[in-house]
């Protein structure tokens, strides 16, 4: 994700925010004024007298506004007057939009299920209903939209073109497909990637300031978006509508670009996976480093190679592990005096007399005896990840 883009858009959104937050017309912050209410109408108007119901459904599709509805699709119009055409289909239309918003802080898994199993049903009753007014359609758009403006703070609105440009526009690779296809557990982790890039910005806290110093709105007349999902569906739409990215015009993620991302994304996660299985390694050459000297610490009885027996009187640490001392007494009273690159020979020149701890000794010096390769790939990986 293009960070610098975010940063860009949530600046050009806080610059331009009077041009599209007029008293007349635009007025982005209509928004946040439904969703107010938004709730609290649909559940009374679930519980009220089919006729109310559907009164109340018509006057939601306007206020709502483009937000749902546009020019082209009326897709929340459309279900008012399903409803509208008799008792039973009033039932079902209130039995399928409560299925809806029950699921508004739902899991991801619930919720998807419920969204498609909504629209699968509203998009039935279109075909049976008013088969050649398209206009009339439930859509994706549509769904997600009822559960921001019901629940902003567990919602995402999702919208195939803007939302996509707007993925574009930040240079995001991860693909959450498009119609049938569409993942949109996928879409919303997106979403969420964005919210988290966007906790610290501190021009969003300028931008809510601005509703109300600004537009002079009261803290009663507007949804608190306390985790700012409103505010991203305005970011996703205002960026294409208002060109608040210029640069988003020349930046489409092809098909060929997703699969050169995936195909390196496959590789990194190989290499993070070699990572730490190298970063136990290099955890266990401390470990190994510790164990000899402490079994060389406890003054072993050893078997010199060349000198024959003898004892370790001392090991000396030093800060740099290469300058480190052995020193061993033999048994004709002679000292002798070996550095640290003895433990890492092919072949140590002494081993411990006592066999249980000399293969533990064994063990540990054959590590140690590779940390020089072990220490020089991991920094190769690192640096191939970063």
């Amino acid at each position: 994700m293009n960070l610098s883009r975010l940063q860009e858009i949530t600046q050009n959104y806080y610059d331009r925010f009077l041009e599209f937050n007029t008293p007349t017309e635009p007025d982005e912050t209509f928004k946040w004024s439904i969703a107010k209410t938004f709730a609290t109408r649909l559940d009374e108007a679930l519980k009220a007298p089919n006729d109310r119901l559907i009164e109340e459904l018509k006057a939601l599709a306007k206020e709502t506004g483009y937000f749902i509805d546009s020019s082209r699709m009326q897709p929340f119009y459309g279900m008012a007057k399903i409803a509208e055409k008799d008792a039973a289909l009033t039932m079902t239309v209130r039995q399928l939009l409560a299925f809806l918003v029950q699921a508004h802080d739902a899991d991801i898994p619930t919720k998807v299920e419920r969204i498609h199993f909504f629209l699968e049903e509203m998009l039935k009753l279109h075909k049976m209903h008013f088969p050649h007014q398209y206009n009339y359609a439930m859509d994706l758009h549509a769904a997600t939209s009822i559960l921001l403006l019901y629940d902003p703070d567990h919602n995402y609105m999702y919208k195939p073109t803007t939302s996509r440009s707007f993925a574009d526009a930040l240079e995001y690779y991860d693909d959450w497909g498009s119609g049938s296809s569409l993942k949109l557990d996928a879409y919303f982790r997106f979403c969420d990637e964005v919210m988290e890039k966007l906790k610290d910005d501190a021009t969003l806290e300028q931008i809510d300031r601005m509703r109300y110093y600004q537009l002079r709105y009261e803290p009663d007349q507007l949804h608190p978006d306390t985790n700012r999902h409103i505010l991203l569906a305005d970011l996703i739409h205002c960026t294409s509508a208002y060109n608040l990215c210029p640069a988003m015009a020349d930046t489409q993620i092809t098909a060929r670009k997703r699969k050169e991302f995936k195909e390196k994304l496959v590789i990194k996660e190989q290499t993070v996976k070699q990572l730490d299985e190298l970063r136990a390694d290099v955890e266990a050459l401390d470990s190994a480093y510790d164990t000899v000297v402490s079994l060389l610490g406890d003054t072993p009885a050893i078997l010199h190679k060349k000198y024959g027996k003898g004892t370790v009187t001392r090991y000396e640490t030093n800060p740099v592990r290469k300058n480190d001392k052995i020193y061993i007494t033999l048994e004709d009273g002679k000292e002798l005096k070996l550095g640290y690159q003895a433990l890492t020979l092919k072949s140590v020149p002494f081993r411990l007399q006592d066999d249980e701890k000399n293969l533990l000794f064994d063990l540990n010096c054959a590590l140690l005896r590779d940390e020089a390769s072990i220490r020089a790939e991991y920094q190769r990986m690192a640096d191939q990840i970063n």
